[in-house]
């Protein structure tokens, strides 16, 4: 048997990250797909549920609007909400991937360096030897 869903979307609000009572980390979000074009355009909507350090990351790193790509399995439950039992499905995601540029998301800049330069001399250019061959 099998059960896989892969989704490429966007978040439509940023994710929300709890801790279970065990100190296991969850990250929560929804993001949204869209089929077809023009007047037959349909966007979906899914939740997605993350554990441990990828939920850690999806929090820091993730905002709303963010692309990313979720390969998961669907996980159904049910809730009653004003006496009516309910059926719901979201996703278990094992693998995410942050799609979007880096300029997306402020917190994700990269970080000064430390000063290093590489060492220059007459026959090197940024560290590497002028030379005839190509190092490749």
């Amino acid at each position: 048997m099998l059960n896989k869903v892969m989704l490429i979307g966007r978040l439509g609000h940023s994710p929300e990250l709890r801790q279970t009572q065990q100190g296991k980390l969850v990250c929560s979000f929804t993001m949204a797909t869209d089929t077809g074009y023009g007047e037959n355009k349909k966007t979906d909507w899914h939740k997605v549920t993350v554990f441990d350090k990828a939920a850690d990351k999806c929090a820091k790193y993730l905002h709303k609007g963010s692309s990313v790509y979720v390969e998961g399995r669907l996980s159904y439950y049910t809730y009653e909400k004003d006496g009516i039992k309910r059926t719901a499905v979201k996703i278990i995601a094992n693998d995410v991937r942050f799609i979007g540029a880096k300029s997306d998301n402020p917190e994700y800049a990269p970080q000064p360096d430390d000063g290093y330069q590489p060492p220059m001399s007459d026959d090197t250019f940024e560290g590497y030897p002028l030379n005839d061959e190509v190092p490749f």
